[in-house]
C-alpha cells in the first residue's frame, strides 16, 4: 500500500477517533461535576456545608473537562500515529517471496 494512503487512512481514523474521545471525556467529566454539585447542595440543604453555586461549579468543571478532553484525544491520535508507523514500517521490511 502506498505511503500516502497509509497516512490519510491513519488520519481519519485518528481525527474520527479523537472527535469521539474528546465528547464522551468532556461529557463524563461534566457529569461528574454535575453529580458534584447535587451532593454539595444536599450537604448544604442539611446544613453540613455552605451554598454552592451552580453556575461557578460549571464553568470551572467545564475548564477542567476542556483541557482532561484534550489531554486524553492527544494521547488516543498520537497511539493511533505511532501504531500506524510501526505497522507500516514493520510491514515494509517484510520479505515477499
Amino acid at each position: 500500500m502506498p505511503a500516502r494512503r497509509v497516512a490519510l487512512i491513519t488520519a481519519i481514523l485518528a481525527l474520527v477517533t479523537g472527535g469521539l474521545i474528546w465528547n464522551l471525556v468532556f461529557d463524563m467529566w461534566l457529569g461528574q461535576v454535575e453529580r458534584q454539585y447535587l451532593f454539595e447542595n444536599a450537604r448544604h440543604e442539611l446544613q453540613l456545608g455552605p451554598p454552592v453555586s451552580l453556575k461557578s461549579m460549571m464553568a470551572d468543571g467545564s475548564s477542567q473537562a476542556f483541557w482532561v478532553a484534550t489531554a486524553w484525544t492527544f494521547l488516543v491520535i498520537l497511539a493511533i500515529t505511532v501504531a500506524a508507523y510501526v505497522g507500516y514500517r514493520q510491514g515494509r521490511s517484510i520479505p515477499r517471496g
